[in-house]
């Protein structure tokens, strides 16, 4: 079984310390658990006085929720580490050469073309649709804001999980490669969504649901900040991405930014909107809280030059600007008022891997999956951690760096979109 205080115990080498701060009202109002992963500091290799961005944690309602997904978001951060020794499968190639198997990456999005055909490290996944090997770009996979990536690549975060066994970390890592696939587009089109009624999102909650939507709704007025939740549904999945965008329009302290104020944006992709609903208001009150602190941190950064966005730094700095906000707030105000919504399903969805699966293959993804276990420290093994990382080949990738245009999916995302950097820190 799990044990989710004791995974963060320095002596497993996943984190070097952990912090859990209690609610303090008005302006932290969540449990919130960070931390310092073993052999890291901060991002990109910047200096110790920007701001600490390269902690992972998590905020919540409720303690062992928080402590939970803190955990399994620790967990899954160390298995995208390249170990010496433990490691996936590896195939290495020289110039000229390619696996069999090969993922055709630079064709999706994944990667430059440059690299297709050069020498690189291979690993090996598993195609989940056709249930055949296949060779993944190493540098597509791993994945640790020190080390020097390959600037063929961009790699990410995205679609690694964790969980007790390898088919429920599958299953969170392919329900957040629909959440990000589903924003992505949605942003790079400007799209109007559908905003959902907090009313009939309420009425729909189990009682459970009610008490986690309660304290975040009450939290979040309490602050002045006002959610505004839109909703995504999957052509083939029926996974709804909820997506909540918080403007908060005087922000606390010694405020230099612009009339805007801040906006957090927060996403879930869940089996129901409630659900959905729930993790994206916790995530947008926890963005804008990361927005604050850098807007606080960085005293001059309302009137600095717009710089490239390469690193989830400087999408952070980016969003703590008065242009960051207007871009979200004109965004929120295109979404089609809850009045006149299309009608959306009130049943839950089938989530598990296989549905999960079927439905990203008939809407034109391929999920590779690569099984990163064997990186976790064995004690972790021992008590019944599993990683994984999931690449959907069709899918829009999670961008991090803003100059790399190959890393548009061109069947996800038309020629003409929007230039603003998108709103996932």
């Amino acid at each position: 079984m799990l044990n989710m205080l004791e995974t963060l115990a320095p002596v497993h080498g996943v984190a070097t310390q952990h912090s859990v701060i209690r609610p303090r009202e008005p302006h932290q109002p969540l449990w919130t658990v960070a931390v310092e992963l073993a052999g890291q500091s901060p991002a990109g290799g910047v200096s110790n006085d920007e701001y600490p961005l390269h902690l992972v944690g998590a905020c919540g309602t409720h303690l062992s929720d928080t402590m939970a997904r803190a955990a399994g978001e620790a967990v899954e951060r160390h298995a995208l580490i390249p170990q010496t020794e433990a490691k996936p499968h590896t195939v290495h190639t020289m110039q000229g050469q390619l696996p069999q198997d090969a993922v055709r990456f630079h064709e999706h999005g994944l990667g430059d073309s440059e690299a297709w055909g050069r020498e690189l490290d291979w690993y090996k996944g598993i195609d989940l649709v056709a249930h055949t090997s296949v060779a993944i770009p190493a540098p597509l996979i791993d994945y640790w804001p020190e080390g020097a990536s390959d600037p063929a690549f961009d790699p990410s975060p995205s679609g690694a999980a964790s969980g007790p066994n390898l088919w429920e970390a599958t299953r969170a890592a392919l329900l957040e490669i629909i959440e990000r696939d589903a924003v992505l587009t949605a942003w790079a089109e400007q799209r109007a969504l559908d905003a959902a009624c907090p009313t009939d999102v309420f009425e729909r909650a189990d009682p459970w649901q009610r008490v986690q939507l309660l304290r975040l709704y009450t939290a979040s007025q309490r602050q002045g900040l006002t959610p505004t939740i839109a909703h995504i549904v999957h052509p083939t999945t029926g996974v709804h991405t909820a997506v909540c965008l918080l403007h908060d329009p005087q922000p606390p302290g010694d405020w230099r930014g612009g009339a805007a104020g801040l906006v957090g944006c927060g996403s879930k992709a869940a089996p129901d909107l409630v659900t959905g609903a729930i993790g994206a208001l916790r995530e947008a009150l926890q963005i804008r809280g990361v927005l604050l602190g850098v807007a606080q941190h960085y005293r001059n950064i309302h009137h600095a030059a717009t710089r490239p966005i390469v690193s989830d730094l400087d999408r952070a700095k980016h969003f703590a600007t008065e242009s960051g906000a207007e871009t979200l707030l004109s965004w929120a105000r295109s979404f089609h008022s809850p009045t006149h919504r299309h009608p959306y399903p009130t049943e839950n969805v089938a989530c598990d891997v296989d549905a999960l699966v079927r439905g990203i293959s008939a809407d034109g993804g391929t999920p590779l999956l690569v099984d990163l276990t064997s990186r976790l420290p064995h004690s972790l093994q021992h008590m019944g951690w599993n990683a994984v990382k999931v690449v959907v080949v069709g899918y829009q990738p999670l961008r991090i760096n803003e100059r790399m245009s190959f890393t548009w999916c061109g069947s996800r995302v038309p020629a003409a979109r929007t230039n603003a950097p998108h709103p996932l820190v």
